[in-house]
């Protein structure tokens, strides 16, 4: 990494059972994503396994989302009520299977340069609602996908670009 630009802030990490892995650390993350215009607003949670079966679906690896919530629906003014209304940008990360981190790893690092576009073309977003991207590994046939969702309010949607 450059000298003048630090890695992304780590924000959570859960403790994970000793046969699971994360697929992709912070530095090959920041590496990866430095272009981004989002960049110094990013922050890594490293989370503990998705819920359901690791071979009968694609399960998120990877998922990058902005989220940003109206001020009805605070009542106080806590650091995370506040930054919700500022709107936030995270990339969390999910553990895989120990055995397939390696190769979990090699499709992120592959994939992981389409989110750029992606988050370029959000550069202004500022918009109540939500909007993520996410990278979906499938144990069965050990394919990584990349899936995306946006509810954004449509009163602020033309930000959008």
């Amino acid at each position: 990494m450059s000298a003048e630009l630090p890695l992304i802030p780590t924000h959570q990490r859960d403790k994970i059972a000793h046969t699971l892995s994360f697929p992709i650390g912070a530095e090959t993350i920041s590496q990866i994503l430095r272009d981004a215009p989002q960049y110094p607003r990013f922050g890594l949670n490293f989370m503990g396994p998705s819920q359901g079966s690791w071979w009968l679906r694609p399960l998120p690896v990877l998922t990058i989302s902005y989220y940003k919530r109206a001020s009805d629906i605070f009542r106080g003014h806590t650091a995370g009520a506040m930054q919700a209304l500022n709107g936030v940008w995270q990339i969390q990360i999910r553990p895989v299977h120990r055995e397939q981190r390696n190769l979990v790893r090699e499709k992120l690092n592959e994939m992981l340069p389409q989110a750029l576009p992606w988050l370029q073309k959000r550069a202004e977003l500022d918009a109540i609602g939500d909007d993520e991207l996410c990278f979906q590994f499938n144990g069965r046939d050990e394919s990584l996908t990349l899936t995306s969702f946006s509810q954004v309010s449509p009163a602020t949607a033309s930000k959008r670009k």
